[in-house]
């Protein structure tokens, strides 16, 4: 918290009668105190320690990648060792000389270098790209890491790992670019259960909030949930087709286990789960039970081509977009009601983008091309403006 923002609590704190001017005084001189004991990191040492820990990796990186041709596998593989080791090496003595900021760049460092390193022993090994087992020991490698140094940052990565791991399972036998992907698309895919995913993954955030060894993994994943949620269903907004396309679903067994998953760890996030009010709690339900049966919906709004399609589907679908643009403004009021900025932000720019597309979807159809794009800067320019009025207003009521 910076100096400012601890004046304003505490000038509010002693206006509404809840602090007097001795005890303010006190936690002044007490923060005071506890600011000089400390010298305050610079945003800039946290830049350029990132930047360098970054250029130290693709150095490690291009100088194994130009040798990597004329090593045997025991010359390989104790290149990576040793690599690594150093990697480990500098941290604890950046640790040691009271450089913090550089350690943790350099712990980050040693996981991204773990989790390449698993992948390079499998080249040698020849074993495919796409066996799980790899990002599965990263996953792993991941957590123990958040677990011991209690960074975010490591919850951060640590998502795209899992969907890596569960997507792969299963499947994938390929080298190819195409190949590492194959599990996103298709009804057998996991596009179509991805929005319930991240409900799931925002629910494992909640539990996580009260499990003190396990915090700082809540943030990444409330982050990537809210991602998986709002990408999809603004996407499925554009077009009728994309929306079939994208909820085709052939209920696999791992689509079916996801779906079970995410509901199960709803359940226990809305009874054991960090959430402040009854209405988040209420909310949370009616997301996880729409998302789930979303699949269920985009089939039941009618397959495009058919005669159902053409006498039915725009209403229907109009409808589908209203109920998604509700949505938004809805987890907007969530997070306003729960205090969580990310939240507002998401549905504000949700409901933003939704606007925008549909009004590009409407008016090229009924304006001149020119007329469309003239109009759509005038509203681009008074929406933005209006979002930024309506989001500011917000983010104050969450303050006071």
């Amino acid at each position: 918290m910076t100096d400012s923002s601890v004046e304003k609590a505490l000038a509010l704190w002693q206006k509404e009668g809840l602090l007097s001017k001795q005890k303010a005084d006190e936690l002044r001189q007490c923060l005071g105190e506890g600011n000089a004991k400390g010298v305050k990191v610079g945003k800039g040492i946290i830049i350029f320690s990132t930047i360098g820990a970054v250029l130290v990796g693709l150095g490690i990186i291009l100088f194994i990648g130009s040798h990597w041709g004329q090593m045997n596998a025991i010359a390989r593989f104790l290149t990576l060792l040793l690599g690594y080791g150093v990697i480990c090496a500098s941290a604890h003595l950046c640790e040691k000389k009271e450089l913090p900021v550089v350690a943790e760049s350099l712990w980050f460092l040693s996981t991204i270098s773990f989790g390449a390193n698993i992948f390079l022993l499998g080249q040698i090994f020849h074993f495919t790209l796409t066996f799980w087992q790899g990002p599965f020991l990263w996953l792993l490698g991941t957590i123990a890491m958040g677990y011991a140094r209690h960074r975010a940052l490591y919850g951060y990565l640590a998502v795209p790992l899992l969907i890596l791991t569960i997507g792969w399972f299963g499947g994938g036998s390929g080298w190819f670019f195409d190949d590492q992907f194959e599990f996103l698309a298709g009804r057998h895919g996991i596009v179509p259960v991805l929005p319930v995913m991240g409900i799931g993954l925002i629910s494992t955030g909640l539990l996580l909030r009260s499990v003190k060894d396990f915090q700082n993994f809540s943030r990444g994943l409330l982050w990537w949930g809210i991602v998986l949620i709002s990408v999809i269903l603004v996407l499925s907004t554009v077009d009728q087709e994309v929306l079939f396309e994208m909820f085709e679903i052939l209920y696999t067994g791992k689509q079916i286990a996801i779906m079970l998953g995410s509901i199960l760890l709803t359940i226990l996030a809305i009874f054991l789960g960090d959430l402040q009010n009854q209405e988040s709690k209420i909310s949370l339900a009616v997301f996880g039970l729409f998302l789930v049966f979303l699949p269920a919906i985009a089939a039941a709004i009618g397959e495009p081509g058919s005669p159902y399609y053409r006498r039915i589907i725009e209403p229907d679908y109009g409808l589908y977009n209203l109920c998604i643009f509700g949505l938004t403004i809805l987890s907007a009021w969530i997070g306003v009601r729960s205090m969580n900025r990310g939240l507002v932000n998401a549905g504000i720019a949700s409901a933003s983008v939704i606007i925008i597309i549909q009004y590009f979807s409407w008016s090229i159809d009924m304006l001149d091309a020119s007329l469309a794009f003239l109009l759509g800067g005038i509203l681009l320019i008074i929406l933005s403006v209006f979002m930024e009025r309506t989001r500011r207003k917000l983010l104050s009521k969450m303050q006071t």
